[in-house]
């Protein structure tokens, strides 16, 4: 992923926290052209295949790194962390992001993005979830269930619309892509 003068590359397979519990690294653009590493990102909670790094997302002074084999209760019910750049330069994990509903074998985290202040998280059984940063944290989360499947296409356009803040009630009505079953925002 890249944004600006930076660009995060996932290493799910890396083996520091464990077999597979991944990383991932964080370049910066510098004066003279050339890219030099920053930070090498890891889950607090890192174990073995984790696959932290399978996807990553980076807008401004945040990073989104997908887990989709974290499991802290059991499973593959997956992750997302969020990590804030620091007025240093360095990188600090600031979330940790889960499913309300999470279930064995969802592996949430398996496709992350990030606009502005808003994250999604996807699943590998059709729902996406949407977070909010910056705002006070609330017990709820923004859930969506895909209808009868879009293409690619127009699920990534669905997806920005809603990153973007765009009003997609009539895309919605139209493609019957998802459902939105509640809302959530995190500090």
């Amino acid at each position: 992923a890249i944004d600006g003068n930076n660009i995060v590359v996932g290493a799910h397979f890396n083996d520091d926290g464990g077999t597979n519990s991944g990383s991932a690294y964080v370049f910066s653009k510098q004066p003279d052209n050339s890219w030099e590493q920053v930070s090498k990102l890891t889950a607090a909670d890192a174990e073995a295949n984790d696959r932290f790094g399978n996807s990553v997302a980076i807008h401004g002074n945040n990073i989104v790194v997908g887990a989709y084999g974290e499991d802290d209760d059991s499973g593959t019910r997956g992750s997302a962390y969020v990590y804030s750049k620091q007025p240093d330069g360095s990188w600090a994990q600031a979330s940790k992001l889960t499913a309300s509903d999470a279930a064995e074998g969802d592996e949430f985290g398996e496709c992350v993005a990030i606009y502005g202040n808003r994250i999604v998280s996807s699943t590998n059984v059709g729902k996406f979830y949407i977070y909010e940063i910056g705002q006070p944290v609330q017990p709820q989360i923004t859930e969506c269930t895909y209808g009868e499947a879009p293409t690619a296409d127009k699920a990534e356009e669905i997806i920005m619309n809603k990153l973007k803040g765009t009003d997609i009630d009539s895309v919605m009505e139209k493609e019957n892509a998802f459902s939105v079953d509640y809302i959530v925002t995190l500090a």
